[in-house]
């Protein structure tokens, strides 16, 4: 029997070939009786779709650029092969040359996208690569009804310390259909992240600070604790962020979470402990039990990383949900 996740992707992914296909059908009959050249129509056809895809029915799908893309191309080759087997008594070539060039348009996007992801972290980012989230988040959602100045908080030199040691072993994770976060936290060149983060791909890809990239295997999972272990054999041996065993978290304790939120690379917010023991119930099928209550900022792509103790960078916690309203990042405790 599938797994409800498992058959969430599958009845998605089947809604969103069919929708795309409709939606290229529909932009051909349109086009077609703009442009002359059959060939042209599919190609613009293919452009529009893909693009209307990827703005419109991503966010519903929840998959990746790659899977919306691989539609609207099937839909393309497919519209162009039938069709061609009724438009070759007109004359009309078969579009190859249109084919090739999206093709390629389809390759190349994984590259073009990576480039604006970097861009993007670099001009956003400080010069030493640590930014407060929570100030972008105010920024980006309060800026039409606060025109002050906004600033972002310095970290003072310890907490400086503690992200630049900790950002070497906390890593991005590329997924199925989601990016994320995870953290080594051990000498077999295991990465602890959060379950829904790698919960539709076994093989995910890391990378690190540096751009070392690796293919890992997922070797355990709980989707209701939402907890996952990844193992890269080439990591063996290498260091790893310690696990805080001998003083247990206490209300207001300094604290540390880093994270790839939006787009960006290994950034470190900081804060205190608001709460312990926090039950927030079941949520999307997962527990949130005993979690971690804090005021460090926790956003999209920040989950699975670490949550460190402000004094002693160890880990206490792995970031797994935040309110944005109340401004609380929620961990799960380790």
């Amino acid at each position: 029997m599938l797994h409800n996740d498992t058959l969430n992707l599958f009845v998605n992914l089947i809604l969103l070939g069919l929708i795309t296909g409709a939606v290229f059908y529909l932009l051909h009959l349109i086009l077609v009786k703009v442009f002359k050249s059959v060939s042209f129509t599919y190609f613009t056809s293919f452009i529009m779709t893909s693009l209307a895809s990827l703005f419109i029915l991503q966010p519903f799908f929840q998959v990746s650029d790659e899977v919306i893309l691989g539609y609207s191309l099937f839909w393309y080759v497919a519209q162009v092969v039938i069709s061609h087997q009724y438009i070759r008594k007109n004359s009309n070539p078969f579009p190859l040359g249109w084919l090739i060039v999206s093709v390629i348009l389809v390759l190349s996007y994984p590259s073009v996208s990576n480039y604006i992801n970097e861009y993007s972290a670099t001009k956003n980012t400080l010069d030493d690569d640590v930014a407060s989230v929570q100030t972008e988040i105010d920024a980006s959602t309060e800026v039409e009804n606060d025109t002050s100045e906004q600033t972002i908080d310095e970290p003072t030199t310890d907490y400086k310390n503690i992200i630049d040691y900790a950002k070497k072993h906390v890593v991005w994770i590329q997924s199925y259909d989601r990016v994320g976060t995870g953290f080594m936290f051990n000498s077999n060149g295991d990465i602890l992240t959060n379950a829904h983060v790698v919960e539709a791909d076994g093989y995910p890809y890391i990378q690190f600070e540096n751009g070392d990239e690796f293919q890992g295997i997922v070797i355990g999972s709980d989707s209701l604790l939402d907890v996952a272990v990844i193992r890269v054999d080439d990591l063996q041996g290498k260091s790893y962020l310690d696990i805080e065993t001998t003083e247990l978290p206490k209300i207001g304790d300094e604290v540390i979470a880093i994270g790839n939120p939006r787009g960006l690379r290994n950034i470190g917010t900081w804060g205190e402990i608001l709460d312990l023991g926090v039950d927030l119930g079941l949520t999307n099928g997962i527990e949130m039990e005993n979690m971690i209550s804090t005021s460090t900022q926790i956003a999209e792509g920040s989950s699975g990383g670490p949550l460190l103790n402000g004094e002693t960078g160890k880990v206490i916690g792995i970031n797994t949900a935040a309110d944005l309203k109340y401004k609380e990042g929620y961990s799960i405790p380790v």
